[in-house]
């Protein structure tokens, strides 16, 4: 079963047992892996298993020790992460070889922004269900962050709307940061303050700044006085640091093009030697994990505190600068 991202709700996840997230859009990737680890855990709790390159070769084995029977095996959900490149035989070969035994006790989500092959027999399997999260035309981002904008009043989600696409066309994880501070602002403000307070426009590209250029006192400076005068900027700043380790994710990649997938991202040509010198001794792996911890505090900042938040954000950087 092939669906589309607008198509998808976890109600269509009951009945299947392998779960393909393809196409370009990281940010959809991320909101239907999430929808789906939720829905997963509802029936039983799941231990978490993500997976990457490296380990693709242990793939049969993960699966294996879930499958020792429902007194013995652990309930698995494998998450296998193929970030970059064509999709690797490997992966073709282990999700070939899947029976309905095989998940037994066990659930698969991968990710995948590769094209996805059409003549392996796994793609015909009726446990899985593939969600296309190609990027959006201009009317379905706007369908998209109308739905989530539905908790403004009408008046206020016209203004708010249009400010926050003009803004940030085509960038889904702006459109979704600037949602977040808008509903802060909205639990603890008046309209008022809304309309005094609300920018989808922040300027924190100095933080970046201060990374690449590996000042951290200043960056801790920075902040501190962040956090005592403008607590819900811990939401953009959260996205620099995955914006960050994102592009360092890419020249770890060694693509081909590297220019060609920097400019991608929207990040000028002249910073590309600065993200080069920042990530010149940080593992792949490394890279990783402060991609997963900022991911974590993302989903984090919905709740109506950030003060835990500025703490994960702070030890982030703590710990970059104890890399370099």
């Amino acid at each position: 079963m092939d669906i589309s991202y607008q198509q998808f709700t976890p109600e269509k996840a009951l009945d299947k047992k392998l779960f393909v997230l393809h196409g370009p859009e990281i940010q959809l990737r991320n909101e239907i892996k999430d929808l789906l680890k939720q829905k997963i855990n509802e029936s039983a709790d799941f231990k978490i298993n993500v997976v990457q390159y490296d380990d693709f070769h242990k793939l049969e084995e993960f699966i294996g020790a879930s499958s020792g029977g429902s007194l013995f095996g652990d309930k698995i959900l494998l998450i296998i992460q193929h970030l970059e490149g064509r999709f690797p035989e490997i992966l073709n070969s282990f999700l070939d070889s899947l029976t309905e035994t095989s998940f037994s006790n066990a659930r698969i989500i991968l990710e995948t922004a590769a094209s996805l092959p059409k003549n392996k027999s796994w793609i015909k399997h009726p446990y899985l269900l593939k969600i296309n999260c190609g990027k959006l035309n201009t009317y379905e981002e706007k369908i998209r962050l109308k739905k989530k904008l539905s908790f403004l009043d009408k008046e206020l989600l016209a203004t708010y709307g249009k400010e926050i696409f003009m803004n940030n066309e085509g960038n889904l994880q702006s459109e979704d940061n600037a949602v977040e501070i808008l509903k802060l602002l909205k639990l603890n403000s008046s309209i008022k303050e809304i309309e005094t307070n609300f920018s989808s426009n922040i300027d924190i590209f100095a933080i970046e700044d201060l990374i690449l250029a590996q000042d951290f006192k200043k960056l801790f400076l920075h902040l501190a006085k962040l956090k005592n005068l403008h607590p819900e900027e811990i939401i953009p700043i959260t996205w620099i640091a995955n914006r960050v380790f994102i592009v360092g994710s890419v020249i770890k990649g060694n693509p081909k093009n590297l220019n060609k997938e920097i400019a991608k991202l929207k990040i000028w040509s002249n910073k590309l030697p600065l993200y080069k010198d920042l990530f010149a001794n940080i593992s792949q792996e490394k890279i990783n994990s402060f991609l997963d911890r900022t991911h974590t505090v993302d989903k984090a900042n919905k709740g109506a505190s950030q003060k835990n938040n500025w703490i994960a954000i702070e030890e982030i950087f703590l710990e970059l600068k104890g890399c370099l």
